[in-house]
């Protein structure tokens, strides 16, 4: 038998090897002259199958195969915690050190550090008796983690020799003498099969749960400490839009969603990839939508995906939104609220949430960085050029003369000299320039010139009111040239308006010419001209791609306001109470509705014959836009136009208004009745009958002043007004039509972490987006995590790597990432390496539960796993079985869960210690039925089944109640009955009413909610309370993120106790409505954002005060 074995075959990373010697399964061994690692899994005769953890590119059959005769190994020793490995427990961070971000194939390196020396205190001396797991000393780990070094097993006797000190974890830190008088060295580092479970004394009962602070978890689907757990939930839900998708940013600016992504980025998308998510490095900000109000608000990340259909979503403000099936909009609910609606489930007649008012947070923007990048500008400034040669004569005794200086400027000498002394003028880039090589704040000249010219311009110093209406009359009705601006029009008034604001602006008086067909004004300036294309105007024909100056888009309101005067003076026009700007500009229609958007009037926008036109309709917007483009000025109320609009507000006509209407459903005018009289509100002034009777819809002002006079506070009036306060920041705009497209789309989308959407579109809308394992490692009560990402996008574990570390645990107030291990073994690398990175982290996991840890482990994703189980056994032309996966599909699932478990260590003094595995499985499409989830959930304790119907609804955890399951229900209860003796029934009841809400749904949408009998109607209010105020949950509320054992059984408690208060009132005939305008249905689901339970007894005592108020008015003697 030759010491070699040959390949004979190459299939993927499979590769089959003959005569490879001492073969067994198992076995490590190298491959071809780069030494690749691969394992062999099968053996047939004297061919073995071996599995390349590696690119086979360049293996070929007749290349060596070496065997180890080692199987694959953990290392174990101080160095783990914190650091980031492969499959193979390589470390990462080294391997970039070493090759870059593309590591070389056959390039190994210890796993653990050789080198660094550790602190290492014996716990035991010289003659003690040791058995296999002893603890032999203690080597700080981290600042969160002590390291027990352990006698190796199959090693017992007597402790000959125990050092003290600093040593590398190969040193010998002891010498133990075996009872035949065998003399073993012991170190630090040890290693492990990782194939093979590592044993312990005894397994325990689980009676402890992991506690994680999360209600749904711990209530309702707890998991004992040692258990196991699965988080299912489908992959391919991307919510996005299309590429020219514009994004408002904070600054006020608004970019393509896709240019967005490639700044995030620093490159172009991967088209080749199927996905990318990329993380935000640099701090941007977006605007969206709280439910209150648009604010400002960071992103975490951007996506990039396909999709193959894309709905287009028409409505009667002339929106067009592109979006795919699965993306949100913002709804209006008639009973008064907002929830969020996937595209594929939007209806015509529908109303959603646009931007009324967007509040940019802006200052008055410097022209400086724009004129010093026009080359031919030259300062006219005498004064000024006194000073500037000054500072050059500075700046040139600082560099040690005019030939450094001139280097350092990019200039010749000799024209440094002439600058120096006089003879030429400078332009403004060198001055710039000067000001930087002097380190001063710059300063630029009063008055310019071009090169070749004597005439003197004005320099503005910002974009200030008078320079935005003057651009705004350019923009509209004027163009440049080469030499000259022109602008067009055959008003007189308008004409002197323009020519008044040029000279105030530039020092240049128009002249007034006549153009053939028009009349107008031009100014023979070349100077003037470079300055307005550097701000954005193009040259000659610009009706069809003219747009709104990105300065002018970040400038204050008063600026904006200013711009849009001056393009109305220009080309607006007002006829028959309406406003309107026309375009054959798309672009520029759509950039003057964000400008009208961010000083809060309303408008709609069409498509005519010649292009696009933008209209202001109702009297209340038409005011609007003459306060705040300040129309009603004197100086131009003699143009016609400005004069036709002014008058026509003053006359206060009714005018139409199209887009502030709030289709109250007519039973929640009714209520109002209830408490307040028809009479009494038309003694107010206000004719309620109409849109109670008549199902008229109410306009804002209308709901505004009927809530002025309701004088009691109950939730349905709460609900109103937090719907008013809402409804300054935002309008309702009526779907009036889908459409289907079928296709295959780049689409993108940004991750808002707060509140999940953004504005953005065309005309600015109102975007939805989304990205449990991250609060379960921060929260849960392990000591030590192991988080594996297996077959995870490169982009999605770099994510998890880059935030863990941004965590501070909370028990420690320490970093995360001192207490946890990253197993990184992403999609793009060998399928096979996969396999290996699940039993190296359960490895990992149980050599610090021997330790006496309490450890838990997160497989983010088992299905992946999986996948490269069904590639190996394709690849070995194994039988398969459902959906391609191989027979023993089921056993490997088992090992894995069953290396979990509550357990007393090997030791002469066992230690209590665990192991909790959750694994998160990726059912495509969310089939549940699929072999890796079924398989899963027949061998976990504990289902945590992810809603994406939740999660649409921001619910977090979105963790299905009906679908979810814990078979530590029994065994935890003695836990919980410490806190409260009938905690198991009171879950009971909680999930009863859970289960029997979802049945009475079904019904009500059929007959609708209020042809329900109260008692069914009671079922499903106390349901609310329990969805809103006990399973909701804010990761980032201060107060509700983290919720202890004791004030979630105090909250399930008052809410079971209100059930049980308020159903005898209902079986003695009081209408739920009343019930539920009390104001501790507000309170119970407030209790979640209260520190302790001293406030939810308080609100248990004003419910019973309540209740029995209510009992007293309908005459009931008892209550329960």
């Amino acid at each position: 038998m030759t010491d070699k074995g040959k390949i004979v075959r190459i299939n993927g990373s499979l590769v089959i090897a003959e005569n490879v010697p001492n073969a067994k399964i198992g076995d490590i061994v190298n491959l071809g002259e780069y030494n690749l690692i691969g394992e062999i899994v099968r053996i047939f005769g004297d061919r073995s199958a071996i599995q390349c953890y590696e690119d086979t590119g360049g293996l070929r059959p007749g290349d060596d195969v070496i065997n180890t005769e080692k199987p694959l190994v953990a290392e174990l020793a101080p160095g783990i915690i914190g650091e980031i490995f492969d499959g193979l427990e390589f470390s990462e961070t080294k391997l970039w050190d070493m090759s870059g971000p593309f590591v070389k194939r056959g390039v190994k390196i210890p796993p653990l550090d050789r080198n660094k020396k550790w602190d290492f205190t014996p716990t035991v001396k010289k003659g003690d008796k040791v058995e296999p797991l002893d603890i032999l000393g203690e080597v700080p780990e981290t600042s969160a983690i002590m390291h027990r070094i352990l006698v190796p097993h199959g090693i017992h006797g007597t402790v000959k020799e125990i050092y003290e000190g600093k040593f590398t974890i190969a040193d010998t830190i002891a010498i133990i003498e075996d009872p035949e008088g065998k003399e073993h060295s012991i170190q630090m580092l040890q290693t492990w099969p990782v194939r093979k479970p590592r044993p312990v004394r005894a397994r325990l009962p689980l009676v402890q749960p992991l506690f994680t602070g999360q209600r749904v978890i711990d209530t309702f689907f707890p998991i004992a400490k040692g258990g196991t757990g699965a988080i299912p939930g489908g992959f391919g839900t991307g919510k996005c839009v299309l590429p020219d998708t514009p994004v408002l940013l904070e600054n006020g600016e608004t970019i393509t969603i896709e240019q967005l992504f490639k700044r995030v980025k620093g490159s172009d998308p991967d088209l080749t990839e199927n996905e990318e998510t990329i993380p935000v490095k640099d701090k941007i900000s977006v605007y969206t939508f709280d439910g209150y109000q648009i604010r400002p608000a960071e992103i975490s990340h951007v996506y990039r995906g396909f999709a193959n259909k894309i709905f287009e979503i028409k409505t009667a403000s002339g929106r067009i939104i592109k979006i795919t099936a699965p993306h949100k909009l913002i709804v209006f609910d008639p009973e008064g609220y907002f929830k969020e609606v996937e595209a594929a489930k939007l209806k015509v007649g529908e109303y959603i949430a646009v931007p009324r008012k967007i509040q940019i947070k802006s200052q008055y923007q410097s022209l400086d960085k724009y004129v010093t990048e026009i080359k031919d500008l030259r300062s006219r400034d005498d004064q000024f050029n006194r000073k500037i040669i000054q500072l050059l004569r500075n700046v040139v005794e600082k560099y040690n003369g005019y030939a450094n200086t001139a280097k350092l400027l990019g200039i010749k000498k000799a024209t440094l000299v002439d600058y120096s002394v006089g003879r030429n003028k400078m332009p403004l880039y060198i001055i710039k320039r000067i000001y930087e090589l002097a380190n001063k704040r710059l300063e630029l000249p009063r008055f310019i010139g071009v090169s070749r010219s004597t005439k003197k311009i004005r320099l503005p110093e910002y974009l200030d009111e008078k320079l935005a209406e003057l651009l705004g009359l350019l923009f509209s009705d004027g163009m440049i040239t080469s030499r000259e601006v022109r602008f067009f029009n055959n008003n007189e008034c308008i004409l002197m308006h323009f020519a008044e604001l040029f000279k105030d602006i530039f020092g240049i008086m128009p002249t007034k010419v006549n153009f053939r067909t028009v009349n107008g004004m031009k100014v023979d300036s070349s100077a003037i001209v470079k300055i307005l294309q550097k701000l954005g105007m193009p040259r000659r024909k610009k009706s069809k791609i003219v747009k709104v100056p990105s300065l002018i888009q970040k400038s204050p309101e008063s600026v904006i306001a200013a711009f849009i005067k001056g393009y109305f003076l220009g080309d607006g026009a007002f006829s028959k109470g309406v406003i309107e700007f026309s375009s054959a500009s798309k672009e520029l229609i759509h950039e003057l509705s964000y400008l009208l958007t961010k000083l809060g009037i309303l408008y709609s926008i069409s498509k005519h014959k010649h292009g696009y036109r933008l209209i202001i309709s109702s009297i209340k917007e038409l005011k609007k836009f003459i306060n705040q483009t300040n129309l009603n000025d004197n100086s131009i109320t003699a143009i016609p136009k400005v004069n036709k609009v002014v008058n026509y507000a003053k006359e206060k006509r009714v005018g139409r208004v199209t887009r502030d209407l709030i289709p109250l459903s007519s039973n929640i005018l009714r209520n109002l009745l209830k408490i307040i009289s028809k009479r009494e509100f038309e003694a107010q002034g206000f004719a309620i009958g109409n849109y109670v009777y008549s199902n008229e819809n109410l306009s804002v002002n209308m709901l505004n002043n009927i809530l002025q006079v309701v004088p009691q506070e109950t939730t349905l009036i709460e609900r109103l007004s937090t719907l008013l306060y809402a409804l300054d920041y935002v309008a309702l705009d009526k779907i009036e039509s889908i459409t289907v497209k079928e296709g295959r789309y780049v689409v993108y989308d940004i991750t808002v972490p707060e509140t999940h959407n953004f504005v953005g579109g065309d005309i600015p809308s109102i975007l939805h987006n989304t990205v449990t394992l991250h609060q379960l490692a921060k929260w849960s009560d392990a000591d030590i995590i192991v988080y594996i990402g297996c077959g995870e996008r490169g982009n999605e574990m770099a994510d998890v790597i880059t935030h863990f570390p941004s965590l501070k645990d909370p028990r420690t107030g320490k970093r995360l990432d001192e207490r946890s291990v990253f197993i990184a073994n992403v999609s793009n690398l060998p399928v096979f390496a996969r396999e290996a990175s699940i039993y190296m982290g359960v490895t990992i996991a149980e050599y610090y539960r021997d330790q006496g840890y309490h450890v838990a482990l997160m497989a983010d994703s088992t299905s992946r796993w999986a996948e490269a189980l069904r590639d190996i056994s394709g690849r070995l032309e194994e039988i398969p079985v459902e959906r391609g996966f191989p027979a023993y599909l089921a056993e490997r699932i088992a090992e894995f869960y069953e290396r979990a478990g509550m357990a007393i260590t090997l030791g002469s003094k066992g230690r209590k210690a665990s192991l909790t595995i959750m694994g998160a499985v990726s059912p495509p499409g969310g089939d549940f039925s699929e072999p890796v989830t079924s398989t899963t959930i027949r061998f976990v304790g504990t289902l945590w089944a992810l809603d994406k119907e939740l999660a649409f609804q921001r619910h977090f955890p979105a963790i299905n109640w009906l679908m979810s399951f814990s078979k530590y229900i029994d065994v935890l209860s003695i836990f919980w009955s410490k806190h409260h003796p009938r905690w198991i029934q009171m879950r009971a009841r909680a999930m009863a009413l859970l289960e029997e809400a979802s049945k009475i749904e079904e019904t009500a949408r059929v007959i609708g909610e209020k042809s329900l009998p109260d008692d069914q109607r009671l079922v499903l209010l106390i349901s609310e309370i329990l969805r809103e105020g006990f399973l909701f949950q804010n990761a980032f509320h201060e107060v509700d993120t983290y919720c202890e054992p004791e004030k979630q059984v105090a909250m399930l408690d008052a809410i079971i106790k209100f059930y049980d208060m308020t159903k005898p009132l209902i079986n003695e005939g009081v209408p739920v409505e009343k019930i539920r305008e009390l104001k501790t249905i507000v309170n119970l689901k407030r209790m979640r954002e209260r520190k302790g339970t001293e406030w939810i007894k308080n609100v248990l005592k004003t419910a019973e005060e309540e209740i029995k108020k209510l009992a007293e008015l309908y005459e009931i003697r008892t209550i329960g």
